[in-house]
Formats: C-alpha cells, structure tokens, sequence
C-alpha cells in the first residue's frame, strides 16, 4: 500500500499488538491501530489482521491459502473494522471472505481458504538455495531505498538481514536467466509462543516489508510511484517466525506501471513453508 512521511516517530510495538483483534459480534472484528512512522496503513498490517479475523471464526483448520486486493490507503492512525463472511465450511475445507473498513470506506478485501491436516498425498518441494546464513548477512536497510529507512521504527521487533550480493554467484543472482534474486533472513525477536494461527498471521505481517522492492533492483535510479496493488500466499507447512526463515524473493516480470514479484519461504531446515506472490504499482510521477 502507498506510504507517506509522518513527523513523529513511532513507540516500539511488536507483531502481538497487531494481532490483537477485539472482536465486535456478529461475525467483526477492530483491527488496532499501531504506532507507525508512516501516515499510511502499512499493508502487511492489514492483510495479517484480515487473516486473523479469519482464523478467528475457524476450528479444526489452518488456513492455506489467501488472496487479497487493496483498493484504499488507510490511515495508520485509525483501526480497522474487518468483516467476515462464512462462505462455505466442508469436512476437509472452509473457505472465508474479509472485508476491511476505515471511515466507511472498502480498503480491502481477501479470500482465505482453510484445510485440516489429515490428508495424506505425494510430496515434493523446491529445494533451500545454498546461500550464506543469517550470520554471514547484513541489516537490510544497507541496501534499501531511501524511502525505507523509516520502517525500522516499525518493526523494531523483526531481525531483517539480506545476504550481500558480492557473496552470490551469477546463477544464484539470475537462476535460468530470471530476473534479479534476493534473499533475505527474518525472525521475530519476541515472544511468540506456539500457536501456528499466530505464527501463520505474522508471516503475512512479514510477507509485505520487502517483496515490492525485489521489483526495483534493476531500476535503483528511476524515479516511481510505488504502492501494493495485490497480495497471496500459500501456507505448505508449519511455521516458525521466531525462528530464522529465508526468503528467496525475484521480480518475474515488470511493464505497463506495474511489478510482479514472488518469494519461497524456507525454514533453517531446508523445508519450503510458504509461497508468497505480489503486485504492485510502479509508475513513472505523473
């Protein structure tokens, strides 16, 4: 979502206080407002709530998949009231609509599918690319836009460090001439306890601090307007966040005002956890 400039720096907050729906009856919830340094809704914000308000109406399943599409900026300062559909419980699969509202207005609206961990079938991933560990990579923000820098003030509770790309190889950088990979190390640093409900919700929140930027890494010097236009993700396995998790995130393509871009989540262990896919707007300033 579009972010501007606020003139107060935000207190520290953790990914808990995001989390923390208050529920409204008949199926709504209050997404809080968080401290921010931006006067804009960061976007990973509201798609995390949106989830949670989901899983909240949920029993017996974790969400799978989820797909969701931004149609108004939000004010960081002001909550959000989420509304949530049942549009159909099964034996193996649920499926839920949100709606998020700020001030009468849709800013967004998500579609989250949930399934129960019975189902047994064949199995296969994409593997872990070899890649140097959290210990060998650096603050993100070394290698972050300008116009980053003050989400720092944000996620004072996220370790964020992007291996160099000095310590990649060319195949690493451009697999089978894809566009320009990143990989990036995250992990919360508080406590988050053992509910995957909660873990599953903070991925989302993480999913959207640096996958658009993957977009511009071929463009450093081009001047764009730049906002999250959609958002998905696919939850294969179990999650940790406090635990440190690689993203390999690359930019398939990017025309027309617009950048796609992907990112396969892995735990330290090697296992694909999740898939996550954005688009965003990237124009030249009108």
């Amino acid at each position: 979502m579009t972010t501007s400039d606020s003139t107060s720096a935000p207190k520290e907050q953790s990914v808990h206080d995001v989390l923390d729906m208050k529920p409204l009856g008949d199926r709504k919830f209050l997404g809080p407002s968080v401290p921010s340094a931006f006067t804009r809704t960061f976007g990973g914000q509201v798609v995390a709530q949106a989830l949670r308000a989901a899983q909240l109406t949920v029993e017996g399943k974790r969400a799978h998949s989820l797909h969701s599409y931004f149609l108004e900026g939000g004010i960081a300062a002001q909550p959000i009231e989420f509304e949530v559909e049942h549009v159909r419980d099964g034996r193996t699969f649920s499926c839920r609509r949100v709606e998020g509202f700020q001030n009468g207005k849709r800013m967004m609206i998500m579609t989250v599918n949930f399934h129960h961990d019975k189902d047994r079938g064949p199995e296969h991933a994409t593997a872990m690319p070899h890649v140097p560990g959290p210990e060998e990579a650096i603050d993100h923000l070394e290698i972050r836009p300008r116009s980053a820098q003050k989400r720092k003030l944000d996620w004072m509770d996220w370790d964020i460090r992007a291996v160099e790309e000095s310590k990649l190889t060319e195949e690493q950088l451009h697999p089978a001439g894809q566009g320009t990979h990143q990989y990036l190390w995250f992990k919360n640093t508080g406590v988050m306890g053992d509910d995957q409900d909660v873990h599953q919700a903070a991925l989302t929140y993480l999913s959207d601090m640096t996958l658009l930027y993957t977009a511009l890494l071929d463009h450093p010097e081009q001047e764009l307007q730049v906002a999250s236009l959609d958002h998905a993700m696919w939850f294969l396995r179990p999650v940790r966040v406090d635990e440190w998790l690689l993203v390999d995130q690359y930019s398939p393509s990017a025309g027309g005002g617009v950048g796609l871009t992907k990112g396969n989540v892995f735990n330290q262990q090697g296992e694909l956890v999740a898939v996550l896919s954005q688009e965003g707007l990237m124009r030249e300033p009108n």
